[in-house]
């Protein structure tokens, strides 16, 4: 699933968030991907996630090991230019919501973090 995407001059850098088996992956343009450690996911989303204020409809979903999923919304607010990404995470009768930038940056720095042990 596509996390964020942005471009480094001409090229874009995309990072996604892969499920193998019951781990999480982050897969940054040009790398090799690095796993998450156990609930880095949930507890990036509650730290920064609020509770999502409208329905909208998802681009793309993951289903996420142990139950529960992931989307990601496009949302223009008001008084901007461009829109969005907005990551939505749901778990039972959680729902949190986040700028997917801010969450992707979390997550890439969590997955270096945890690569260096």
């Amino acid at each position: 699933m596509l996390l964020f995407e942005r471009y480094e001059g001409a090229c874009p850098v995309r990072v996604e968030l892969l499920v193998t088996g019951t781990r999480l992956q982050v897969l940054e343009t040009g790398q090799a991907a690095r796993s998450l450690p156990p609930g880095a996911l949930e507890a990036t989303m509650q730290r920064y996630g609020k509770d999502l204020a409208e329905t909208s409809t998802p681009i793309e979903e993951l289903a996420l090991p142990g139950g529960g999923r992931l989307w990601r919304f496009r949302y223009l607010p008001r008084f901007e230019v461009e829109p969005k990404d907005y990551l939505v995470y749901e778990q039972g009768d959680i729902q949190l919501c986040e700028v997917a930038e801010t969450i992707c940056a979390a997550l890439v720095w969590l997955s270096r973090a945890s690569e260096k042990g």
